[in-house]
């Protein structure tokens, strides 16, 4: 891991942007941001992994003015990061993270005893894996919205629950769901990305005769998804992600963890993933655990509008208040002992 070089820094708001961080062994560089509060320090510091926009300018602003010192980053292949994207790696996830908290380890005015992980969907599995890897190197995580279940299961589960919410009668989602099992057992059977992309086509073919036309447009099974389906079935990289089971790695997280979910959320459902978070953290042993539902909040932590059909994808609006109170509270909580 190379040294992290910055570009200008914002004394007013005591941002270093432009940051990066070459990894030489990966043949990357990562770029990032980071956000110091005021004062000589030593701050402790947290590591932002996923997709979270608003949240993660809320987190940032909530936790600095609360002398926590905050790292963004753009995932490999995206913004202005290089190598190749892929959202199906947790593992080089966890490496980016892991690295980003060894690069805050050296620095005089970081606090190397509270570094600390906000994990959002799938950056709350490699966040996880991170804490159990190197116990000794991170002091607490949260986990936002964190699938806790076997990824295949997931994935059926939010199938069956976007269905539903369409208002998809019980017979054709059952259909819908008996199709993707299949497909996915398939290409996690297959020998390579030829033989996995063909057993894709083929599942496909014998399976939407049994669907009318009307059903196959309700259920968005256009000719051109299809061809996203089996196009991801040919990348390896998706089908190790989808056998993947966070629970043995969630067994081995020893430090305290704040796990939030929202009751809205259409794409890792709270119902399911946060008692098995729950249930696979404490199984150890560990009493350190915090775990809400929060009401009303979708993915992004959002609250989600009365008048928005419930399937549609989450986007706009602001990052919940009670979340970040609780999110900003709970890490103030942990950096103080």
């Amino acid at each position: 891991m190379g040294p992290a070089t910055a570009g200008p820094t914002n004394l007013s708001a005591r941002v270093q942007s432009n940051l990066r961080l070459a990894l030489p062994e990966a043949g990357v560089t990562l770029a990032g941001q980071l956000a110091l509060p005021q004062g000589p320090g030593p701050h402790p510091a947290v590591v932002i992994l996923g997709g979270l926009d608003d949240g993660s300018r809320a987190l940032k602003e909530a936790l600095t003015g609360q002398g926590v010192a905050v790292v963004t980053y753009d995932l490999r292949g995206s913004g202005q990061s290089t190598g190749t994207f892929s959202s199906w790696a947790p593992e080089v996830m966890a490496s980016d993270a892991l690295s980003w908290i060894r690069w805050l380890q050296k620095r005089p005015d970081i606090d190397r005893a509270r570094l600390g992980l906000i994990g959002h969907s799938q950056g709350g599995v490699a966040a996880a894996v991170v804490a159990a890897q190197a116990t000794n190197e991170v002091a607490f995580v949260v986990l936002l919205a964190a699938i806790g279940v076997p990824v295949m299961e997931w994935q059926l589960q939010q199938i069956s629950d976007v269905a539903q919410s369409l208002g998809v009668n019980p017979t054709t989602a059952a259909k819908l769901v008996a199709f993707q099992r299949e497909l996915f057992q398939g290409i996690l059977a297959a020998k390579d990305d030829a033989d996995a992309t063909q057993r894709a086509r083929k599942t496909a073919t014998d399976h939407l005769a049994q669907f009318t036309a009307e059903e196959r447009t309700q259920l968005g099974l256009t000719d051109a998804q299809i061809e996203v389906f089996v196009k991801q079935a040919g990348d390896a990289a998706y089908r190790q992600f989808l056998a993947y089971d966070p629970r043995p790695t969630l067994r081995r997280v020893r430090c305290p963890v704040l796990a939030l979910h929202g009751s809205a959320d259409q794409q890792v459902s709270s119902a399911s993933n946060l008692a098995s978070v729950v249930t696979e953290l404490r199984s150890s042993g560990n009493p350190q655990i915090k775990a809400l539902e929060l009401p009303g909040l979708d993915h992004e932590f959002v609250v989600r509008s009365t008048n928005s059909p419930p399937h549609v994808p989450p986007g706009g609006g602001a990052f919940s208040s009670a979340a970040l109170r609780l999110i900003s509270e709970w890490i103030t909580e942990q950096t103080k002992k």
